[in-house]
């Protein structure tokens, strides 16, 4: 209605050699009268005047004002006027507003329909190897991702299943968790298989991740600089996908990146989870602001986190370990004077090549840069770590070459 309306006062407003431009000068919801079908007429046009077309755009100041108290304009008694948008400007305004509502509607409607093919039966899960059955949901396990299974006939299938809370509500926005992965497609993000609710109980069903989640394993020795950069290289292309390069596709700011939700498959490959702070803008959208409206490019607030991850497995700790200190500032200082060697997991330290390290680190202090407009887009940051890996690699093989030689 509200676009019908603006419609109806652009077409009033424009002029050309048949038409004269009209100023109506008491549009207000008793002026607008609604059709069978509920389609938009304005009327009542005892008080509209007709705008010449050599007259300015300024409402002129008169002592015969003419509308209705509330609606009339403020100018007719000499106000300042705000800026106020042109009825295009409107019209485009109310366009967006309605595909947004659009796609919001048809994202919930598409989560419903799924449910036949999505949807798992209680007693087809193992949580944890405790068993649920229709009369029983007691188990005692809290919320949160656990190993389980889901049978198929007379075969199970080993998954993460994320347990959700009792008062967990079925919208759209609720279920991020669900549609993100259903959706976005890549082989860095966390798959989905399905769903269950029943009786007060919600889980979420994701491909099995035998590894578990990166946090577990920050200060694994058995976890080599080589793997390091792999994971890293796994994380750049999951967000480098979620941040929209595909063609027309829309984009993902996940708002929560960090290590406990990025998961490890046996062989070690990253795949980024946990979207329920997610937003996702369509891909018509113009984003200006898009991190709490703070400003910055697309997906900024996700590479900044991915930066404190790149520390992470450089230093072998959890940034939220370290007293005192963030491991970004204890980095900056060792960086600065040309030592970021000594902020390297001891463990490993012998197995990095120097310039793999400067090359890693570089790309990642540039992660944390202040101003967010000058960080790295996620696909500079794997440009960087895949020449940081190649370098790493190389040098290896030299050594082993040289190594075969001497035998």
């Amino acid at each position: 209605m509200c676009l019908d309306i603006a419609y109806g006062v652009s077409y009033l407003h424009t002029s050309d050699d048949d038409k004269t431009c009209i100023i109506h000068r008491d549009i207000k919801s008793g002026n607008i009268l609604l059709g069978e079908n509920l389609e938009v007429k304005i009327a009542d046009f005892g008080l509209s005047i007709f705008h010449p077309k050599n007259h300015p755009s300024r409402t002129i100041n008169t002592e015969h004002c003419a509308g209705t108290h509330v609606y009339l304009d403020p100018e007719y008694k000499e106000e300042a006027q705000a800026d106020r948008p042109k009825m295009e400007e409107v019209i485009n305004g109310l366009k967006k507003a309605i595909d947004l509502q659009s796609r919001e509607k048809m994202c919930h409607d598409s989560q419903k329909n799924r449910k036949n093919t999505l949807e798992i039966p209680l007693e087809d899960i193992s949580l944890g190897g405790e068993n649920f059955n229709n009369t029983n949901c007691n188990i005692e396990k809290g919320y949160g991702m656990y190993d389980g299974e889901v049978r198929y006939g007379n075969e199970t299938k080993s998954v993460i299943i994320k347990r959700m809370s009792k008062f967990f509500q079925e919208t759209p926005g609720s279920w991020r968790e669900f549609e993100i992965p259903f959706k976005h497609k890549h082989e860095n993000v966390i798959g989905l298989v399905g769903y269950c609710k029943k009786m007060n109980e919600n889980f979420i069903v994701y491909e099995n991740a035998i590894n578990q989640s990166l946090d577990m394993h920050v200060g694994n020795a058995t976890l080599t600089w080589t793997k390091r950069l792999k994971i890293g290289i796994d994380i750049g292309n999951g967000l480098k996908f979620l941040h929209g390069s595909g063609e027309g596709q829309d984009v993902v700011i996940h708002r929560d990146l960090k290590s406990s939700n990025i998961l490890l498959t046996g062989g070690w490959k990253a795949k980024i989870c946990g979207f329920d702070v997610s937003i996702i803008y369509p891909n018509n959208h113009n984003i200006r602001y898009t991190d709490d409206e703070i400003g910055g490019f697309p997906g900024c607030c996700d590479i900044y986190c991915f930066g404190v991850i790149l520390f992470e497995l450089l230093c072998g700790r959890l940034a939220c370990t370290v007293r005192g200190q963030s491991l970004d500032s204890l980095f900056e200082g060792q960086f600065e004077v040309d030592r970021p060697d000594k902020l390297v997991f001891k463990r490993i330290r012998e197995q990095i090549v120097w310039k793999s390290l400067v090359t890693f680190t570089t790309i990642a202090f540039n992660c944390l840069h202040d101003d967010r407009d000058k960080r790295p887009t996620a696909s500079e940051v794997v440009v960087q770590l895949q020449h940081a890996l190649e370098l790493q690699v190389s040098y290896q093989s030299v050594e082993y070459v040289i190594f075969i030689l001497k035998q």
